[in-house]
């Protein structure tokens, strides 16, 4: 096989392999508990809509926190069950939590888009945490985010959670996020270098400075979008803010999705958006994953077959291990993760193409 082939057929899995050397090398964790001298006013935004089973893990987590100088404000966008009456409840023991019903959806906007946008009118503090209601945090998990952002002058800092999966049908979609995410995008240069090529975010945790986010109105910037957090992050590098992306360990965990089905419709609403928000590149990644080692068995080139192969395995091995997952599963499941990838493409061109796309009642394209 001529060499130039061997080389374009080798490029993906050679960048990803570097991408996830780096971010071995130079792991972007929250720092556990680090102190502060200043405890500035924290406003944190939880937008929820149909969240009863979760209301009470994430507030009991709030008031548990060693950070205490926290205004807690909880919208509920429309729910249909019981997540007002419940969020209230606490308000009669906590005088720093505000539930307050979200306004209709107007024209134009998204639901989320729109919950955060009405939080950020509500918020009083110096930054605001705008947190997903699934999300489990450690007792020290906002002070050390408030100080790392400090430190580094960011912002805005988002963290990607450490994913809680009970089923093998979690398993087979949900490591697909971060094995993306370590494997494509060096998250040092995010912090480091201004090129809104090099951004992300997760809206499950992202704490901003609130003169910056107010200054910009992020939320109402992005109002249209369904991944309104990459689009944040993007537009905030082209604004010249500084952005961090943070690898979440037991400090920061979420369970996203309980079931097959709720994380097939979960990621397939915005899988092109991971992969840089172009239909072209998802497809050339998707494809390049099958394509290749069909073309070296083809070729009967079972060396560089067998090569390609491993390097895919061993990328897997350091994005779990970097990532805190299991990596014996994560191996097992290389294949079954392809053909998910690809099923994920292939719903989300199609969910897009007839407007089929629908979050929580609601059609969102």
């Amino acid at each position: 096989m001529d060499i130039y082939i061997i080389v374009i057929l080798f490029f993906l899995p050679v960048y990803q392999l570097f991408v996830c050397m780096i971010n071995v090398i130079f792991p972007q964790y929250i720092p556990h508990g680090a102190s502060l001298t200043d405890t500035p006013k924290i406003s944190v935004l939880i937008p929820m809509r149909n969240e009863e089973h979760n209301i009470n893990n994430i507030l009991t987590d709030l008031v548990l926190q060693t950070y205490k100088n926290l205004e807690i404000i909880v919208l509920d966008d429309n729910s249909t069950d019981d997540t007002y009456t419940l969020a209230s409840r606490w308000t009669n023991e906590y005088p720093n939590i505000k539930v307050i019903k979200g306004d209709d959806l107007p024209v134009g906007w998204l639901g989320k888009n729109w919950a955060c946008h009405q939080l950020s009118v509500q918020a009083n503090g110096e930054y605001m945490l705008y947190i997903d209601a699934d999300v489990r945090l450690s007792p020290v998990a906002i002070q050390s985010a408030v100080y790392e952002l400090i430190k580094y002058k960011l912002d805005l800092l988002s963290v990607f959670p450490h994913q809680h999966m009970h089923t093998w049908g979690e398993r087979v979609v949900i490591p697909l996020m971060h094995y993306i995410l370590t494997t494509m995008l060096p998250l040092i240069f995010v912090k480091k270098v201004q090129n809104n090529m090099l951004s992300a975010a997760n809206g499950q945790f992202m704490l901003f400075s609130t003169n910056t986010y107010k200054k910009y109105h992020f939320h109402e910037k992005v109002r249209h979008e369904i991944a309104e957090d990459i689009h944040i992050a993007r537009y905030m590098k082209l604004s010249h803010c500084n952005v961090g992306v943070y690898i979440g360990d037991n400090n920061i965990t979420c369970r996203m999705y309980d079931s097959y089905k709720s994380a097939i419709n979960g990621f397939a609403k915005n899988i092109h958006e991971m992969l840089s928000g172009s239909y072209v590149v998802a497809i050339a990644f998707v494809l390049l994953h099958f394509i290749v080692p069909v073309i070296f068995i083809a070729c009967n080139e079972y060396v560089l077959f067998a090569i390609y192969i491993l390097m895919m395995l061993y990328i897997r091995v350091l994005s779990s291990i970097h990532t805190y997952q299991n990596v014996i599963i994560n191996v097992i499941l290389y294949i079954p993760h392809i053909f998910i990838l690809f099923y994920l493409v292939v719903l989300n061109i199609n969910n897009r193409l007839q407007h089929k796309t629908v979050w929580k009642g609601r059609v969102i394209s």
